[in-house]
């Protein structure tokens, strides 16, 4: 089914309610980063290829977006009951990792050998995720899954380091034979 692709401007700082109903919020495009709330949930970062909710998500009766970019932003999208799939995205790398609204210094975690795991939004001192970056050594596939995507972006032996801006939480897995050989890195908000 082909999915029917809208688009809103908005200055700095605007907000604009949509009153479409649906399950799923796909941005294909846009120009800087804003702010997504479905009904009334809390508001998630957005930016361009990012999916929200799932034909299993509860249905909200709008969706409401907020311009964090500081200039105008062109924001193309569609909403819908049924999953979206963003066509063939395989490896992502630097997606836009503005920080909508903090300004706070960083530190990161570094670099370490990991197996399957989950990684907490939140580390063990209570410091919120601004940016995960995982890179494969090995000759298996990982896959990343984060919270908000549909499904789970893969980086291949040989891709380059898979970047995204996060503050939930991620799941590493490695995908099927060969050497399971991955390094992580998380960059959190002091």
């Amino acid at each position: 089914m082909s999915q029917e692709y809208k688009t809103i401007t908005l200055a700095a700082g605007e907000s604009r309610a949509i009153n479409t109903p649906g399950k799923v919020f796909v941005c294909d495009t846009s120009t800087g980063s804003f702010k997504l709330r479905a009904g009334n949930q809390a508001e998630a970062d957005c930016s361009s290829k990012r999916v929200f909710g799932s034909s299993t998500s509860p249905r909200s009766d709008r969706f409401e977006v907020r311009n964090t970019s500081g200039a105008n932003n062109t924001i193309i999208y569609a909403i819908a009951d049924q999953d979206i799939w963003l066509e063939s995205i395989t490896t992502v790398s630097n997606l836009n990792l503005t920080t909508s609204g903090k300004n706070a210094p960083t530190y990161t975690l570094g670099t370490a050998a990991i197996a399957n795991v989950t990684r907490s939004g939140i580390d063990g001192g209570g410091q919120l995720r601004k940016q995960i970056i995982v890179q494969n050594r090995g000759s298996a596939e990982v896959e990343v899954q984060a919270a908000n995507f549909v499904s789970g972006f893969v980086i291949a032996s040989g891709d380059p380091a898979f970047t995204m801006e996060c503050g939930g939480d991620v799941k590493i897995i490695f995908n099927g034979a060969g050497t399971k050989d991955a390094r992580i890195i998380e960059v959190f908000y002091t």
